[in-house]
């Protein structure tokens, strides 16, 4: 935002992070600070979808695709002593 600032108002970005997936120069998606990881995975899922089905050129994927973004488990297990 600070070194390009022209672009940052092109595209309205107002506050950091701003994410936004783009296929063949159109916007597939956006989102704006921190989000949860089950909602970044369905985001990057949409963004794999979106360019698999454009034609766009993403090794393996086809329509429908899964991005494989695997989800942490939110409370790691500690072995007992």
């Amino acid at each position: 935002m600070d070194a390009h600032p022209a672009i940052s108002d092109q595209l309205r970005i107002q506050s950091l992070p701003t994410v936004m997936a783009m296929v063949q120069g159109r916007f597939v998606d956006t989102f704006k600070g921190v989000i949860p990881d089950d909602q970044l995975a369905a985001f990057v899922d949409k963004a794999v979808a979106a360019a698999a089905g454009s034609g766009a050129g993403v090794p393996g994927a086809s329509p429908g695709a899964s991005s494989g973004v695997q989800r942490a488990d939110p409370k790691p297990q500690t072995p007992n002593p």
